[in-house]
């Protein structure tokens, strides 16, 4: 069975008959991420979101937009488009694309190479109306840049997969589009020489938007935007920094970055997230190599997505691997039968943490939990 409420009102009503029915509700966006977060075990509800369409407002003047979850990015990058007076727009590339859904980028905190500069979703939601399991309407944050009254509960429903709440509206902060941008390559290097590129990058005075570690090609793209003037003296401040760099012509540069977040989940293989700190990215890059694994990696932040083709083992040697970084591996699409790994072995810690914020926001388990455990796993007393 499937719902498609139109309202916060519809969303509540959906979660409340669940409850009394013993039911789990599924939410789902534009189903571009299906294979995200542990299976849904029984039957459930499916609650579609493609009923809450709408922008609710624009406000330029105060760099932040209001929309609804089930919305299209798409759309909204049109709707701010149209205001050409302005010139803003919600800087989020994530690697699924324009067909998501603002719930969906959110709930997933998916975030492509823009991150680099202006973060991940997380980063940009000032408030947010939701739904809670038991089918109690509320909001957190504010439509304001600086708000700091009350939880960040808006933080907290960012990446939870819709095991806590049922998000309804999301209110973003909003950037200037730059007037000119440019990219610049570095090509042929080896894990270490990206590692010491990195190392330089992270201190240079260069107002880079996304510098992204493209592997097994061995390149680094370096996206620079600002005036036309400024562009000039920062590709050869980057020129400097690292010889053999060449600045991409326009339509080359446009090809590249169009699938550029999209790659590592193109063609068969497992897809993890993975981050280490970005002082052992070039240690990342070579154990990546070793695994023959496809990587998109925010090369500055030491965040980013790879592909392999390995079973349990390879990916359990792998992982073993990155956490010897001092970093996280994280699998996003995966087999059924290898799900069991998506988030690792448990964190007692967290998984109590998860227990006291899972009973308090869905004390039914109306919303199935999928970061860490069965929702009656997480629910218990």
């Amino acid at each position: 069975m499937a719902v498609r409420p139109t309202d916060d009102e519809g969303v509540a009503r959906a979660l409340r008959e669940a409850g009394d029915e013993g039911r789990t509700v599924l939410v789902e966006g534009g189903g571009t991420k299906p294979g995200f977060g542990l299976p849904v075990a029984d039957d459930p509800l499916v609650l579609e979101t493609g009923g809450l369409t709408r922008a609710v407002a624009l406000e330029p003047g105060d760099f932040v937009c209001v929309a609804q979850a089930g919305m299209r990015l798409a759309d909204l990058q049109a709707a701010l488009a149209a205001d050409a007076g302005h010139r803003q727009r919600l800087m989020l590339d994530p690697p699924h694309g324009l067909a998501q859904t603002l719930g969906g980028i959110v709930s997933t905190n998916a975030s492509g190479p823009l991150r680099h500069r202006y973060g991940a979703p997380r980063d940009l939601v000032l408030g947010a109306r939701f739904v809670t399991g038991d089918g109690t309407v509320a909001k957190t944050g504010g439509r304001v840049v600086k708000n700091v009254a009350g939880y960040d509960l808006s933080r907290l429903l960012c990446g939870s997969l819709g095991s806590l709440a049922v998000i309804t509206e999301l209110t973003f902060k909003l950037h200037p589009v730059p007037p000119s941008a440019c990219t610049v390559v570095v090509e042929d290097l080896t894990a270490d020489g990206a590692g010491a590129l990195a190392a330089r990058l992270r201190t240079a005075s260069l107002t880079a938007s996304a510098i992204e570690a493209l592997w097994p090609e061995r390149i680094v793209a370096i996206r620079l935007e600002s005036s036309e003037q400024a562009l000039a003296a920062q590709v050869e401040a980057l020129v400097a920094l690292a010889p053999g760099a060449r600045r991409l012509g326009s339509a080359e540069a446009v090809a590249m970055w169009e699938g550029v977040s999209r790659r590592p989940w193109h063609g068969e293989g497992v897809v993890a997230g993975v981050g280490v700190p970005p002082a052992r990215v070039g240690r990342l890059l070579a154990l990546a190599e070793a695994a023959s694994a496809t990587v998109g990696l925010r090369l500055a932040l030491g965040v980013g997505e790879l592909r392999l083709d390995a079973g349990a083992d390879g990916i359990a040697t792998l992982r073993a691997a990155v956490e010897t970084l001092g970093g996280q591996l994280a699998l996003r699409r995966a087999p059924a039968a290898l799900q069991a790994l998506a988030y690792g072995d448990r964190d007692p810690v967290a998984l109590d943490l998860m227990r006291a914020v899972k009973q308090r926001l869905d004390p039914g388990a109306v919303l199935p939990s999928r970061l860490f455990a069965p929702a009656d796993d997480l629910v218990a007393a």
